[in-house]
């Protein structure tokens, strides 16, 4: 039977990392306990939730580092007797939950299901963010430039004037743009810029 949820356990206390790993372990969870946000090596994981022992800036390094690496994953902090303001705070560091622990393992099996439910469409929307990202990384400063003319309505004619250049060396900069961006047509290496976040 394959695991239905893979969980990233993020825990320096050894014995909590242990107790937790041994509550959670079975056929329908695989556990993988990590000591430090370092040793999850994120850039290479693309599924699973993290379970983060609420401890210290750990929250905090976890969300700088997920946006360092361009990786989204659903997050669910937990910590013992934990109050309401370091809930708020463990969610504007961007857990998706929170519990307490020890706990009852359907429980936090509930959790952490519903947690992985919850982030599909917002990691869908962050990989279509980043897949936009890569596109634009691709393009040279005058393609950019020829896009942002071509968001703003120009003609090829028009673009070529606001940069100096001649409308056949538009249509070359047009054509390299479009094929870089993997875009059929013009509107749609445009929506792939929006996502990108070009013009933020």
């Amino acid at each position: 039977m394959e695991p239905s949820i893979r969980v990233l356990l993020l825990d320096s206390d050894l014995r909590s990392r242990a107790a937790v790993t041994y509550l959670l372990a079975g056929d329908d969870i695989h556990v993988e306990p990590f000591e430090d946000v370092a040793d999850l090596q994120l850039g290479r994981v693309t599924s699973g939730v993290i379970l983060a022992h609420d401890q210290g800036d750990l929250l905090a390094r976890l969300k700088s580092h997920m946006e360092a690496v361009e990786t989204l994953l659903p997050v669910v902090a937990f910590s013992r007797e934990p109050d309401v303001p370091k809930a708020v705070r463990a969610v504007r560091e961007g857990a998706i939950d929170y519990l307490d622990f020890p706990n009852e393992r359907d429980t936090v099996v509930s959790v952490l299901l519903a947690a992985q439910d919850r982030a599909r469409p917002i990691m869908a929307t962050h990989e279509r963010k980043v897949a936009a990202r890569q596109c634009v990384k691709r393009l040279t400063e005058r393609e950019r430039q020829v896009l942002t003319g071509v968001a703003d309505g120009l003609s090829n004619r028009l673009i070529a004037e606001q940069l100096g250049i001649s409308p056949r060396t538009v249509e070359i900069h047009r054509a390299n743009m479009l094929s870089k961006m993997a875009a059929n047509t013009s509107p749609e290496a445009v929506k792939i810029a929006l996502y990108a976040g070009m013009w933020n």
